[in-house]
């Protein structure tokens, strides 16, 4: 029975030997992990200084774009919009001139269409007071 019992002792101590051994494979897995997990959480925090530094900066741009915008809309508010009711008030300066203009055109016209008239008239008058004179002499 001693036998069996020290048989029974070596198959317990080689169980027990490989069971130390799978425990320091996975005690060497988990400090594995926690070195993985170590760098992921270094990987992490500068992901999030990244983002903080993007959130800065976009928030940036959106503030230079914003600035941009106010800037442009002065310069039409300030310049242009004046500069354009400016020559839209010529335009219509211009507009009336040009009726005026064309309502004196349109009166000399009447103006030389009645002289030509009365040119015509005088034409025939004389004419008939020629013909007059030579009947009479």
């Amino acid at each position: 029975m001693e036998d069996k019992t020290f048989a029974l002792l070596e198959k317990i101590y080689a169980e027990f030997l490989g069971f130390k051994e799978e425990m320091t494979g996975f005690k060497k897995d988990m400090l594995d992990f926690k070195e993985d997990m170590t760098g992921f959480k270094g990987d992490m925090l500068g992901f999030r200084k990244d983002m903080t530094g993007f959130k800065g900066d976009m928030l940036s741009f959106k503030e230079e774009t914003r600035s941009g915008f106010r800037r442009i809309e002065n310069k039409i508010d300030g310049e242009i919009t004046p500069k354009l009711d400016a020559l839209f008030d010529g335009y219509k300066a211009n507009s009336q001139l040009l009726e005026e203009l064309n309502d004196k055109t349109d009166n000399l016209q009447v103006d030389v269409n009645n002289l030509s008239i009365k040119v015509v008239n005088n034409d025939n008058r004389i004419i008939e007071i020629k013909r007059n004179l030579r009947s009479v002499k």
